[in-house]
């Protein structure tokens, strides 16, 4: 174990496959550019620093190692390629909203999903082939509610979402595999009081976990069927972010 001191704020972390290192974004503020920080899980070590763009907030890494994408809220979205991060970053990032969030890689493909907060409220699929050009080859209508991060699926080109709104938690569950894509679930829970920071889905794709910090609960969502378990956090605040072990 290791602990690195910082007046920075973390906010998402990812492990490249192939060499083994986590790389993790700092949000930054107006005042000074967010950044992301790569660390050697063997040595324990930061290996590398790169700032990126102010409030810089969703990190993913594509199952291969050979992608990684970084959200600057207000911005848009940045590659780059995670084998040389300070010299692969974009130059000019793909402006998406007025408030870009959260990011995930789609399954097996070169396509990745952005969750946008704000102006507009909604989701787009990028195609990532491209380090210099990314695409939006889809964008889902905007909703009534916030949604910040996104989730794949495991195995499946299928991502989930989790929509904040007033005294309800909303989960959109996708299909991606075409365009435009499919809505196979989308299931609302009413009181319930929660701004989700995270969202983790089981490594059979069967469940979906999201924490519900001041309603002290854990939701489990079925991705088979609209099912929704909610479990009580014991008499603490509700957690934000969950690993789920195969």
């Amino acid at each position: 174990m290791a602990e690195f001191r910082d007046t920075d704020v973390p906010i998402m972390a990812a492990i490249d496959p192939v060499s083994d290192r986590a790389f993790v974004t700092f949000l930054g503020g107006t005042a000074n550019n967010g950044s992301v920080r790569v660390y050697d899980l063997e040595t324990l070590a930061e290996i590398e620093r790169v700032s990126v763009a102010p409030f810089v907030e969703g990190l993913a890494l594509n199952s291969t190692g050979t992608r990684g994408a970084v959200i600057g809220a207000t911005d848009g979205l940045y590659l780059f390629d995670p084998a040389d991060l300070a010299g692969s970053l974009s130059q000019t990032p793909l402006k998406l909203a007025d408030d870009s969030s959260g990011v995930a890689f789609i399954p097996g493909t070169a396509r990745l999903v952005v969750a946008n907060s704000r102006n507009p409220s909604n989701y787009v699929v990028i195609d990532a082939s491209s380090l210099d050009a990314p695409a939006v080859i889809d964008e889902g209508e905007r909703v009534a509610a916030v949604p910040f991060m996104v989730s794949a699926v495991p195995g499946r080109e299928e991502v989930v979402l989790p929509l904040a709104s007033n005294n309800s938690l909303r989960l959109i569950h996708l299909d991606v595999a075409q365009t435009p894509a499919d809505i196979l679930r989308d299931v609302e829970v009413s009181d319930i009081l929660t701004f989700p920071q995270a969202i983790t889905v089981s490594p059979d794709g069967r469940y979906a976990f999201v924490g519900a910090e001041v309603s002290k609960e854990l939701l489990i969502f079925d991705l088979t069927n609209t099912k929704v378990m909610r479990r009580s956090w014991l008499s603490e605040l509700g957690p934000t972010t969950l690993a789920v072990l195969p």
